[in-house]
């Protein structure tokens, strides 16, 4: 598909900013403990290799259209930029929502909202997802790592309370 008589050029320009984005935040994270820094780094490393060959798809795709025929378009990577931003911000409100009500319960509500706004619509499939993603968090941070996820300030306004009517919290 040719994004304003342009084809690839999409493909270039998401290559490009998630590149940044990933070598911008490679830097920053590497004032991180190696331990806390390992999974962060494995994951800006995977979207950097997969930002390159987003940029070597469009490049290619430029490369075909000089010299295709009007069906020999190469299709973009990104066919709904809307999606793609509004990704952006449903992250950006699961990573607020996590200092405020904690992991769980934003993760809770971020999973079934994103992929029922993202366009999935079996709802026992998108519960099953949520939930066993909860559950192997759970399984493998608080029980075999022994490692507290955040809680939030909700959390800890409710302490006081829960601690007051006899909850052991």
């Amino acid at each position: 598909m040719q994004v304003n008589g342009r084809p690839g050029l999409q493909d270039i320009a998401t290559g490009g900013v998630f590149l940044a984005v990933s070598a911008g935040l490679l830097v920053s994270s590497s004032s991180l403990p190696a331990g806390a820094a390992m999974l962060p780094h494995a994951a800006l490393w995977a979207l950097s290799l997969l930002s390159v060959a987003l940029l070597v798809r469009g490049v290619r795709a430029r490369w075909i259209a000089a010299s295709a025929d009007a069906d020999g378009d190469v299709q973009p990577f990104m066919e709904n930029p809307g999606r793609l931003l509004l990704g952006i911000l449903a992250m950006a409100l699961y990573i607020a929502g996590i200092e405020i009500v904690g992991f769980y319960i934003s993760t809770a509500i971020f999973i079934p909202v994103t992929a029922l706004v993202l366009g999935a619509r079996n709802r026992l499939s998108i519960f099953m997802a949520g939930a066993g993603f909860l559950l192997f968090c759970y399984a493998v941070f608080s029980v075999l790592f022994e490692r507290v996820l955040p809680e939030g300030l909700l959390f800890a306004v409710l302490q006081p309370v829960l601690t007051g009517v006899g909850a052991h919290v």
